[in-house]
C-alpha cells in the first residue's frame, strides 16, 4: 500500500502548527502579517487574501513561512523589527513552542483513547554472535539486562542506548543464574549483520512460561501441528525453564541442524511430541514460522494520568534530540544516518506498515518534539538563530546592525540548504540500496 502518503498529512500538521504559532503570536504582538505560506520555493497557488494577509501554497513541501511587515526594517511602525526585543522574542519562539504543545497534545490524546501498549519488564538476550562486542564483553545467551549505561533496561529501548554509544565503553549490568554481574561493552558504530550494534540476535521480554505467541500458517511449525498459544514443555529432550531458555535452546538446535521435537501443552493438556522439520539448507526462507511477539494490553488512561503521560512522553522525545546530536558529534552515529524529507517519508511508510494509527500519532509526536528542539538551535536562518540575536541585543543594550544580521542569516540559509541537499543524498542512497 501507499503508506508513504501518510507523510503528507503528518508533515502538513507539523508545518501548519509551527507557522500558526508565528502567525498568532505576531497578531497578538500587533505585528502586521503580509503573507502566510505553506511550502517553500516558487508559489504554485494563491489560496486567498483576508485581513491583509495573503495565503499561498508553494512547490517544495519541506516547510512554510510567515512574512511579517518590516522584518528587518525598524522604520515600519507595525513591523517586526520595530517591536521591543521581548515582543520579537515571543514571535520568534512561538513556532517552536507550538510544536512542543502539539507533541504534548498528540501524546496526551493517544493516552486518552483505547490503544495497545507494549508491556515492559526484564529484557533478556539470546543468540550471542561470535567475534562481536557482546561476546568480547562476556555476555551470554539467557542473560537478563538490568542496566545499560546506567539506565534501567525495561524495554527494547536498550537498542537505542547501545546505538547512541557506538565506539564508547559503557557498563551493562546483567542477571545471570541469580548473580548480578557488571560487564563492559563497546558497541559498534555500524550495525552488525543489520541486527544491532553489539551482536545480539534477539532481545526478548523474560517470561516464566515459554508460550508460542506467533505461529505462522503455511510454515514448517504450523504444518507439523504447533499453534499460537501452545506452551513449550521441552525441546529435543531439554526441559524448558522459561521463555529465554526456550529461545536460546532453539537457537542452538537450529545451528546444530536436524529435526526439532517439541512437547507442548495446549489448553492445559499435554500433546504427543511434535516434530518440526526445518527447511533444507538451500531454501531461501530458513525460518520455521514461529516468533516472539511482545505482550501487550489495551488501555485507556483517565485525564490526569493521560496528562502526566503526555508530559513524560514529550520530555523523552525532547531530551532524545540533544543525545542524538551529541552521539553524531562524537561519531557514535554516522552522519550518513541523518534523515531529511525523503528519509522522513520512508520512516512514515515503515511506521504505517508496521503499526496501527496509534503508531502514526506517536511518530508525529516524536517529529513535532524534534522540530521544537531543532528550530531553537542557535544557528543562522533558524528561529533559534534569530532569537539568539534578540537575546544578544537584550544583553548588550543595543541592536546588531540589521545589515550584518541579514548577511549572517543569508549565508546561514545557504549552508542550511547545502546541508539539506547532502542529507537528501544520504536519503536517496538508502532508498536505492535498501
Amino acid at each position: 500500500m501507499f503508506y508513504w502518503l501518510l507523510a503528507i498529512p503528518v508533515l502538513a500538521l507539523l508545518i501548519l502548527a509551527h507557522e500558526w504559532g508565528h502567525f498568532v503570536s505576531a497578531r497578538w504582538m500587533r505585528v502586521r502579517v503580509l503573507q502566510f505560506g505553506l511550502g517553500l520555493g516558487p508559489r504554485v497557488l494563491t489560496l486567498g487574501k483576508r485581513n491583509g494577509v495573503l495565503y499561498t501554497l508553494h512547490g517544495l513541501p519541506i516547510g512554510g513561512f510567515v512574512l511579517p511587515a518590516g522584518e528587518d526594517d525598524e522604520t515600519v511602525p507595525d513591523g517586526l523589527a520595530a517591536q521591543r526585543p521581548w515582543r520579537r522574542a515571543i514571535v520568534l519562539a512561538a513556532g517552536a513552542l507550538m510544536n512542543l504543545f502539539l507533541a504534548f497534545f498528540l501524546f496526551t490524546g493517544l493516552a486518552l483513547v483505547p490503544h495497545e501498549v507494549t508491556l515492559t519488564g526484564q529484557v533478556g538476550v539470546i543468540g550471542i554472535m561470535p567475534d562481536t562486542p557482546a561476546e568480547r564483553a562476556g555476555l551470554r545467551g539467557r542473560d537478563i539486562l538490568l542496566l545499560v549505561n546506567g539506565r534501567p533496561a525495561v524495554d527494547q529501548q536498550v537498542l537505542l542506548e547501545f546505538a547512541l554509544n557506538g565506539g564508547r565503553e559503557i557498563e551493562v549490568v546483567v542477571l545471570r543464574d541469580g548473580q548480578v554481574l557488571t560487564l563492559t561493552v563497546v558497541p559498534s558504530v555500524e550495525p552488525i549483520h543489520n541486527v544491532d550494534s553489539i551482536g545480539v540476535s534477539h532481545y526478548l521480554m523474560q517470561d516464566p512460561v515459554a508460550t508460542l505467541s506467533q505461529v505462522l500458517p503455511d510454515k514448517p511449525a504450523y504444518d507439523a501441528g504447533l499453534r499460537t498459544g501452545d506452551v513449550v514443555v521441552s525441546l529435543n529432550g531439554h526441559v524448558v525453564q522459561d521463555k529465554l531458555d526456550f529461545w536460546e535452546t532453539l537457537t542452538a538446535a537450529r545451528e546444530a541442524g536436524g529435526p526439532l521435537t517439541f512437547v507442548v501443552k495446549r489448553e492445559g493438556q499435554a500433546l504427543p511430541p511434535i516434530t518440526v522439520i526445518p527447511p533444507p539448507p538451500d531454501a531461501e526462507d530458513q525460518t520455521i514460522g514461529i516468533g516472539s511477539l511482545p505482550a501487550t494490553r489495551r488501555e485507556r488512561l483517565p485525564l490526569p494520568a493521560a496528562l502526566l503521560q503526555g508530559v513524560r512522553d514529550t520530555g523523552d522525545a525532547v531530551f532524545l534530540v540533544p543525545r542524538v546530536l551529541a552521539a553524531i558529534g562524537r561519531g557514535s552515529i554516522p552522519v550518513q544516518d541523518l534523515a531529511g524529507p525523503i528519509g522522513i517519508v520512508q520512516a512514515t511508510q515503515q511506521v504505517g506498515e508496521g503499526s496501527s494509527m496509534a503508531g502514526i500519532v506517536r511518530f508525529a509526536g516524536m517529529l513535532s518534539a524534534n522540530l521544537f528542539v531543532v528550530n531553537l538551535l542557535p544557528l543562522p536562518a533558524l528561529d533559534g538563530g534569530r532569537l539568539f540575536f534578540v537575546l544578544l541585543e537584550m544583553v548588550r543594550g543595543r541592536r546588531i546592525p540589521s545589515t550584518v544580521e541579514r548577511r549572517i542569516h543569508r549565508w546561514g540559509m545557504y549552508v542550511l540548504l547545502a546541508f539539506l541537499a547532502l542529507v537528501t543524498v544520504f536519503d536517496l542512497v538508502r532508498l536505492f540500496t535498501g
